[in-house]
């Protein structure tokens, strides 16, 4: 059973302030939370937080199919953000593992209803082995790719005149813009859950035809399939027992659940930039 091949540690979100390579990131992670510094507490880095921030930002707007008239919205952006889970695979064997990801506002947290996805990715983690899996938040499955960020990238979804959607190359906008990755969270902070659940690859995939948007819920042609062998959701696709996430998941080795808080703040530095 899944349970006996894995011990799940710690996850930890590192903040960045500048824009930095998956590979320099995933060295990172290596040398802070691997190796000698797998088993212990990192809480005091420097690096390390269980707070995310939104804001709010605005630009300049046209609805080509109304008045054709620019206008200034306000829109919701989040700081950017890596994951580090440390994982480890006791199995003398390989083990392809699906990493389920869901959040939740902690007053809401008996609802299974309310547990949002955040990402869902896969991972192959080597035979009795201590892994320190690190994930970029612009490669969220359920944020369409790639992520636009700038002013310039989120006017370039727009569709050309006289352009259906089926000619146009990015045809398919499956996923969330990636500035509704998270919820606004609050002033001061809003207390949310996020829970990380581990789930055998192989048992789970479905083949793709082709590639495009959210992974987590995209079937881009009319005759793909769902893109999980498991239920919409999955493991939130059921009651919880004795109405209690805390019974459902207790004792699971495939699974982690850790407080975090969404601050909603004025200002703070974006990877990147608009021009």
């Amino acid at each position: 059973m899944l349970k006996n091949w894995f011990s799940f540690y710690r996850f930890k979100i590192l903040k960045l302030a500048v824009e930095t390579q998956d590979d320099e990131a995933a060295a990172f992670g290596e040398q802070t939370f691997g190796g000698e510094n797998f088993d212990t507490d990192v809480s005091d880095n420097e690096y390390v937080t269980y707070e995310l921030q939104t804001k709010m930002k605005s630009r300049m707007w046209v609805y080509t199919e109304d008045s054709q008239l620019p206008e200034k919205i306000d829109y919701l952006f989040p700081r950017e953000f890596y994951y580090y889970f440390r994982v480890e695979n006791t199995s003398s064997c390989q083990f392809e593992a699906t990493f389920r990801v869901f959040i939740v506002p902690e007053e809401l947290v008996e609802s299974r209803r309310h547990w949002t996805e955040l990402d869902k990715f896969k991972e192959c983690l080597p035979p009795n082995s201590k892994t320190v899996v690190c994930r970029d938040c612009d490669m969220s499955s359920i944020v369409r790719q790639p992520p636009q960020k700038t002013e310039d990238e989120l006017d370039d979804t727009a569709l050309p005149t006289g352009v259906t959607a089926n000619e146009h190359k990015n045809y398919c906008d499956c996923g969330w813009p990636f500035h509704l990755l998270l919820p606004r969270g609050r002033r001061g902070g809003m207390k949310f859950k996020l829970l990380v659940f581990i789930s055998d690859w192989s048992e789970d995939e479905v083949p793709r035809i082709s590639r495009c948007g959210s992974i987590s819920f995209c079937a881009s042609e009319a005759s793909e399939k769902y893109p999980d062998k498991k239920p919409m959701g999955y493991p939130f696709d059921r009651p919880f027992k004795n109405n209690s996430y805390e019974e459902t998941f207790a004792g699971l080795n495939n699974v982690v659940i850790r407080d975090v808080c969404i601050n909603w703040v004025d200002e703070f530095p974006e990877a990147v930039e608009d021009c």
